[in-house]
């Protein structure tokens, strides 16, 4: 099993490779200093997986003020856990979030926006669907009835 650890500064071009492999492949350094190092709610809590000092797993949670019962208190959401193609199926997803719900360091709740690879894995640790999320899409820069608003409007239906 590889090991699962905490994320130091010098595992930002492994995780930033990884992403985009396991991912994404516009991931950039930018965008992963932006939502981790730049929050309103301070650095993020990233774990890592390792095996034979390569980075084939990465998560992390982002600490986000939110308002919680009247009251303002730390939240978590939990964004782009990803486990390297050749290492999925092995329990990587789930040590990691282990690692996460232990070192959450006055983090007061987890909330997150699973897709289907990753929600069985949440659930499977108690986690609970509080509800779903319609998406809301705006068409920026379209023409009245142009090609791209009609488009637009057969492809994200209004409700």
């Amino acid at each position: 099993m590889p090991l699962v650890r905490e994320y130091t500064p010098d595992d930002l071009a492994a995780c930033v490779a990884l992403l985009q492999r396991g991912h994404d492949p516009r991931f950039d350094e930018a965008r992963f200093r932006w939502l981790h190092e730049q929050g309103p709610g301070g650095a993020s809590r990233i774990v890592v997986c390792e095996d034979e000092g390569r980075i084939v797993g990465a998560s992390a949670i982002i600490p986000r003020p939110a308002w919680l019962a009247g009251r303002l208190c730390l939240a978590g959401r939990d964004v782009d856990p990803v486990v390297d193609p050749a290492y999925r199926g092995r329990g990587l997803f789930s040590a990691m979030l282990e690692w996460l719900l232990a070192h959450r360091d006055g983090i007061e709740f987890l909330y997150n926006f699973a897709n289907a690879a990753s929600a069985p894995g949440f659930l499977k640790r108690g986690w609970r669907e509080a509800g779903r999320v319609r998406d809301r899409v705006c068409q920026l820069g379209a023409r009245p009835l142009s090609r791209e608003q009609l488009l637009h409007l057969a492809t994200y239906p209004r409700a």
